[in-house]
């Protein structure tokens, strides 16, 4: 029975020693028993725990991984997916295609993040707000699109003090991404254009077309001042245009292949080869 007790006694006491403690988990895998003095901006001070009444040591916090507190509360270091570590990071943004417009339609967007290293936008674009570059063609066009994208952060800027993200929105990423459309096509065609048709000299025809593609972008983002960015991006992947067209406008089906998603997004001249590639050069603001 006294042996049981000792036993229990000892239990007790080597349970209120471990809580009583500060645990250092570093990289190199090793863990110090110690108590903590003091968090500073580059180290961490404390005293060995078998020695409280000795000298005060200190490490780098570059090479910690996280302490665990007596009390029971973790803290994080050399993680840069740490949520904390972004607190006076602008995490919403306000873009506009900046090359759209000589592309026949304007593309403006917003840009979220949702944690480090990840983040979601949406685009929406105008068709017919831009420069008409197919007018000599006699062809117009108007309509809108919508586009979602999740982007991965891929390989971050990030500061080695902290090992944090520059900016939990900057650094280079890999963004697949969603678009759907509608637009109406105004053709009109001249006699001169078509000689065996039998057509009047002058022509409209109004076709609607739908259209969509999934793409896999490539960039890289820059964030100034936690106030402004430039976004930098290519892409290719598969692209859908409904074909219902008639006859009239697959004759000149090289001058309507063309397809709006973006300055950076068309499929052709390819054709019926249902193939979409796309670049574009963003700006934007950074916003709360």
């Amino acid at each position: 029975m006294k042996n049981i007790i000792l036993f229990l006694v000892s239990i007790f006491f080597f349970v209120g020693i471990s809580k009583a403690q500060d645990l250092i988990y570093k990289k190199d895998k090793s863990v110090l028993v110690v108590k903590v003095i003091e968090i500073g901006v580059d180290e961490i001070k404390y005293k060995m725990y078998s020695d409280l009444e000795g000298i005060t040591f200190a490490v780098d916090k570059n090479d910690i991984l996280k302490i665990k507190f007596e009390s029971g509360k973790v803290e994080l270091f050399g993680d840069y997916n740490n949520a904390n570590n972004y607190s006076d990071n602008k995490k919403n943004a306000l873009k506009i295609d900046f090359l759209s417009p000589l592309f026949g339609q304007t593309t403006i967007g917003y840009e979220r993040s949702l944690k480090p290293g990840a983040s979601m936008e949406f685009q929406l674009g105008i068709i017919g707000a831009g420069v008409n570059n197919y007018k000599y063609f006699g062809v117009e066009s108007s309509g809108l699109f919508v586009r979602a994208g999740y982007k991965f952060i891929t390989k971050p800027d990030f500061y080695l003090k902290g090992l944090r993200y520059a900016h939990v929105l900057k650094g280079g990423y890999i963004r697949p991404e969603i678009t759907l459309g509608m637009c109406k096509e105004d053709l009109i065609y001249n006699y001169s254009y078509i000689y065996s048709s039998g057509l009047s000299s002058r022509r409209k025809v109004t076709t609607d077309v739908v259209f969509a593609a999934f793409m896999l972008n490539f960039g890289k983002q820059w964030i100034m001042n936690n106030s402004f960015l430039v976004d930098f991006f290519f892409g290719f992947g598969y692209g859908y245009k409904s074909n219902n067209q008639d006859f009239i406008s697959r004759v000149n089906s090289d001058m309507t292949n063309y397809y709006f998603g973006n300055s950076h997004a068309f499929m052709g001249p390819f054709g019926d080869f249902p193939i979409a590639l796309g670049g574009g050069l963003k700006i934007g603001y950074l916003i709360k």
